[in-house]
């Protein structure tokens, strides 16, 4: 369900994979949590729109932070030793990573040159 809606979102609002997911999973979340724990507040339509619009903004302005970072390289790990995936894997997933965040953080190109 979660990746349907990701999807749906990438699609119709261009948002990157990230953050398409970010924001499918907090709208899921806020729905979850609106209708089992707020049933007469919040009309949960509105507390969907909310969560998955509050998590998409979180995701883009804590993306390029050391700490979000160093979550998703010791996220990558913790796949590795649970046997999810192989270490090669983490490695290309890590690389991956730590290229996408050059080029967003130092200004570089595709080519690895500067903007």
């Amino acid at each position: 369900m979660i990746e349907d809606l990701a999807k749906l979102l990438q699609k119709h609002l261009k948002l990157s994979e990230e953050d398409a997911l970010v924001a499918a999973i907090c709208a899921v979340g806020g729905f979850t949590i609106d209708s089992i724990f707020f049933a007469g507040g919040i009309p949960t339509p509105t507390a969907t729109v909310l969560s998955g619009v509050g998590g998409l903004a979180a995701s883009k302005l804590l993306r390029n932070r050391s700490f979000y970072q160093n979550l998703l390289l010791r996220r990558i790990d913790k796949l590795v030793s649970r046997g999810h995936i192989s270490p090669g894997k983490a490695m290309e997933l890590k690389e991956r990573l730590i290229e996408k965040w050059a080029r967003g953080t130092l200004g570089l190109d595709d080519d690895g040159r500067a903007k």
